[in-house]
Formats: structure tokens, sequence, C-alpha cells
């Protein structure tokens, strides 16, 4: 068993590539990081917590288990593309900043996202906050430098990962085929009268994955425009000339 805290951080990505790793070495991940404060606590009508997502990862099927989950209703970064695009933004997922719901996406990056779940993900999220933050004697989601708003300064995230091999519980190779028949248990399952079928965590990530390695990755106008201009601002060579 072994767990690791991380301050002075930036922007981790997605928790699910460590997830991935781990289950590529037979071993179950459990990773959380915080980030700076977007999300109003349960209750509150201004941020004060980070959209601080959690990862599982667990082997013995293919694709793997793996849970990857904002404690936030929606990612920032989705009312961020939403904003620019002048898209509305899904019902209560933030509040403005007199504290009221709204659907104006600009108006909710005034303001506050909302956890998933009420007061459930508010818990997690606080949870994060010290798994990832506190515990490893780094900062808290009011204290975070914002990521957008001073590109290149050092943020002062925090990450939280416990990794178990499940030789050290028993035998590695039984849980592995234990998962592996709870797992497709599940996705055998007959599905609901307006879904195709029974997923799992992963499952749908990695079919997009396993397209995009055969045909690429499509990107809308507008990421393509964005990244086009970091890289002229930069004086890298453009992503997108041809080959």
């Amino acid at each position: 068993i072994c767990a690791v805290g991380v301050r002075n951080s930036h922007h981790c990505g997605m928790l699910a590539w460590y997830g991935l790793r781990a289950v590529a070495s037979g071993c179950v991940l459990i990773a959380a990081s915080n980030a700076d404060a977007q999300v109003a606590p349960w209750g509150a009508r201004e941020k004060y917590l980070g959209t601080n997502p959690i990862a599982i990862a667990i082997p013995g099927s293919e694709p793997p288990f793996v849970l990857d989950f904002a404690t936030s209703v929606i990612a920032h970064g989705k009312i961020k593309a939403a904003a620019e695009r002048g898209e509305p933004i899904p019902p209560d997922t933030a509040l403005d900043r007199e504290g009221r719901v709204t659907t104006d996406a600009r108006a909710a990056l005034d303001g506050a996202l909302l956890t998933f779940g009420g007061a459930k993900g508010s818990g997690l999220s606080i949870a994060v906050e010290v798994l990832a933050g506190l515990l490893p004697g780094g900062l808290v989601g009011p204290e975070i430098v914002p990521l957008y708003l001073r590109l290149g300064q050092p943020q002062g995230v925090g990450h939280f990962f416990l990794a178990l091999d499940p030789a050290a519980f028993g035998d590695a190779d039984r849980f592995r085929q234990r998962c592996r028949q709870f797992f497709d248990g599940i996705r055998a399952l007959a599905p609901r009268p307006d879904l195709p079928r029974v997923v799992l965590p992963g499952d749908l990530e990695h079919a997009r994955s396993v397209r995009a390695e055969r045909e690429g990755i499509t990107l809308p106008a507008d990421a393509v425009r964005e990244l086009a201009r970091v890289a002229a601002q930069l004086a890298l060579p453009s992503p997108f000339a041809a080959r």
C-alpha cells in the first residue's frame, strides 16, 4: 500500500490517466485533486471549493473500471466553453453572483458552480480539500491561484494518491477474476428501455479512445482557432500544419 501527497502543484489533467497506469500494474488506485475556488459549498452562495475530482480505478476487466468525476455538477471548462460560444448551460449547475440559479454561462463564471448531489457532493468536495490540500501541507480552494486568470503563475494545487496491491489482501489473481465476473455481470444486465446497454465507468471513454486512435480526434472550430492562436503567440509550429 502506498500513499502519496503532492503540494505546490498545478492542474494535473485527468486523474483517470493515473488510474490506467495503476491498473496496468495490477493495482487499485484512489486519487483526488483540489483546485482553485469555483464551487459553492452546500447552502452557500459564493465559491469556496474547487471542482475537486475523485478517481477510483480497479483492474480485472477489459476495459478496466475507471471512475473519474468532478464533485461539481459540471466541469468549469465546459462552462467556459459555453460562454465563449454564447450557449446556455444546463439548469441547476451554477449560481450567478447574487446566488441565484442560472443557465447563463457568463453569469456562472462570475458566480459559482454547484456540487453534484447537493450536500453529498459538497461533503465529498470538502473531504478532497482535506486529503489533497491540507494533509500534504498545501493550499485549499480560496488560497489557490485561479488557473485561467493568472496563466504562468504557480497555482499551489494539491493531489492525493493511494495505490493498493491486491496481493496485500489475499490472492491477487482471484481478486481480478472476481472483479471481472462482477463487472461483466453488471454489463450483461438488461438495459432500461431508453438505453442501448449497461456500461460501467470507463467503458465509454475507452471506446472513444479506441475510435480516436483509429480515426483521429475531432475538435470544435473554436478550439482549433484557440490552439492555433496560442501556437503563434509562443512562436511554435501550428499543430494543424500539413505533414
